[in-house]
């Protein structure tokens, strides 16, 4: 279940800065172009491709690896996980070979709506875990180290924003980043789950055997942790450069 963190991606704290010029990673697009969609998608998967090659053309994370200090996770499903668990030090890698596989773009004169499906061939991520989770009548407390690996991981973006004027130049805000994962496979590696190493093993098997049951029944809760994190780190880059700027209009 650790695993679910590995889509936790992106975090920031919004910046107000605009910038002078546009990274070369960041291709413009114009809004009466026939084929805006597709320009639209090559921009995202280009940007996060070139990102880690070009980190300081633009005030943004690194993503290769992408570094999160600390995430806290709470369930409340009494039929199922109940408790919480934190994850610290991790870094998640496989971000920057994104694949937009379908874009639909629709504007009006103030606002946004992007829907898309962004699909990653390998995400890996290692970090530390603090855990108070109860299954069932089972009670654990843990705490270690974890890998995951996750295969085939493909993600419905859902993205609205609006836009807003600062200092004479409008910028698009992010309001809305709702994010819908589906993972084809993933191998889960954690230390610490008992003391006893054959029990540790019996749980890590345990949870690469029946990794789709916590995934499936996790993820409604975990969605409410990840779209402000996504939302944010979205405005860190829209709050940077004024939308006229991305979206041409002639």
């Amino acid at each position: 279940m650790k695993i679910l963190i590995i889509l936790l991606i992106f975090v920031v704290i919004i910046s107000s800065k605009s910038i002078e010029k546009l990274p070369s990673s960041l291709k413009v697009c114009n809004y009466q172009d026939p084929a805006r969609d597709e320009c639209i998608r090559d921009s995202i998967e280009h940007f996060l491709s070139a990102l880690h090659q070009e980190p300081n053309s633009i005030d943004f994370p690194s993503i290769e690896p992408f570094v999160y200090d600390t995430v806290t996770f709470k369930y409340n499903n009494p039929g199922f996980v109940q408790g919480w668990f934190t994850v610290r030090d991790q870094k998640s890698y496989g971000i920057s070979r994104a694949k937009v596989i379908n874009l639909k773009s629709d504007f009006t004169d103030e606002e946004m709506e992007l829907q898309a499906i962004v699909n990653f061939p390998k995400l890996f991520t290692i970090g530390n875990y603090k855990s108070n989770i109860s299954l069932g009548v089972l009670k654990i407390e843990s705490k270690g180290q974890f890998n995951v690996s996750t295969y085939d991981v493909t993600a419905k973006w859902t993205i609205k924003g609006k836009l807003e004027e600062k200092k004479g130049e409008k910028f698009m805000k992010i309001h809305q980043f709702d994010v819908l994962p589906e993972a084809k496979n993933m191998k889960i590696s954690a230390s610490g789950l008992f003391p006893d190493q054959e029990l540790n093993k019996f749980a890590n098997n345990f949870l690469n055997q029946h990794w789709q049951l916590f995934y499936q029944e996790m993820i409604p809760e975990t969605r409410q942790q990840w779209e402000p994190i996504f939302r944010d780190i979205s405005n860190k880059l829209f709050s940077q450069i004024p939308f006229k700027k991305l979206l041409l209009k002639n």
